[in-house]
């Protein structure tokens, strides 16, 4: 594979940069405007100028009430680097191979009118490819949903579940991350669907619990739905080998059924 080399980044970047490294407990974009925006040139879509930092510095972005905080982590290693955009023959494979259906809800192209986009599965900034393994195609409505929700996510513990392969890990690590929080159905199947899609990411969740102390299970009455949320009552830790321990007593399971 062929050395990545970071693109040139511009001056506004590089001011950018250099005003989140001297404020550590992190800037909203009106004190990124104040601090890197040079006076009489009007940047309406800064925001954006932060998000295209992403391949190369790890940004994260917690929610303080209505605003979004902007927080200087790390500079990315070049093999971390990724400022690869999705060609135009990439982008026609993905859509193709979804066949008229967003693969996120299932609506479809002929019977629904939706309007299908190709999508970064784990959205560059936590590391995620534009390989076609990590590209799919979603609706309009989808993809606009998944930003907001992907949006108000800390970086720093998303980049950590991202780089986890196996969706088992993953729904215990981010429980673990949360312990004594109680986390939502909805977080929990964004988690699992992270790298390849879940038809029944409850079940992932029912087979890790022999492998943990405890996991407890509560319903919540949100307006017209009742939603489940998880937790783990304190922080435990986890076999590396979650994964494999899984896949062992599924076996077993399976071999005293017949």
């Amino acid at each position: 594979m062929a050395k990545r080399r970071m693109k040139k980044l511009s001056p506004l970047h590089l001011r950018i940069v250099d005003a989140l490294r001297k404020h550590p407990k992190g800037l909203h974009i009106g004190d990124i405007r104040r601090l890197a925006v040079k006076r009489g040139d009007r940047q309406q879509h800064l925001d954006k100028r932060v998000r295209e930092l992403s391949p190369y510095f790890v940004i994260d972005r917690p929610v303080r009430g209505r605003y979004t905080i902007y927080k200087y982590i790390r500079r990315r290693k070049p093999g971390e680097w990724n400022a690869e955009g999705v060609s135009n023959k990439l982008r026609s494979h993905v859509i193709h191979m979804a066949h008229g259906k967003c693969q996120m809800c299932g609506r479809t192209v002929a019977e629904d009118g939706i309007r299908l986009h190709v999508d970064h599965r784990i959205p560059q900034r936590w590391g995620g490819t534009s390989d076609v393994e990590n590209l799919w195609a979603i609706c309009s409505s989808c993809n606009e949903g998944k930003k907001d929700y992907f949006s108000s996510l800390p970086d720093n513990m998303m980049v950590r579940l991202a780089s986890t392969a196996s969706v088992h890990q993953r729904l215990a690590k981010l429980l673990n991350l949360k312990a004594g929080k109680w986390v939502s159905s909805d977080f929990l199947r964004s988690i699992a669907n992270l790298t390849e899609t879940q038809d029944d990411w409850q079940r992932r969740l029912r087979e890790i619990r022999p492998f943990v102390r405890r996991l407890e299970k509560l319903k919540v009455h949100e307006e017209k739905r009742v939603t489940t949320h998880y937790r783990f009552p304190k922080r435990i830790r986890l076999p590396k080998n979650l994964a494999e321990l899984v896949k062992r007593r599924e076996k077993r399971r399976r071999m005293k059924a017949e």
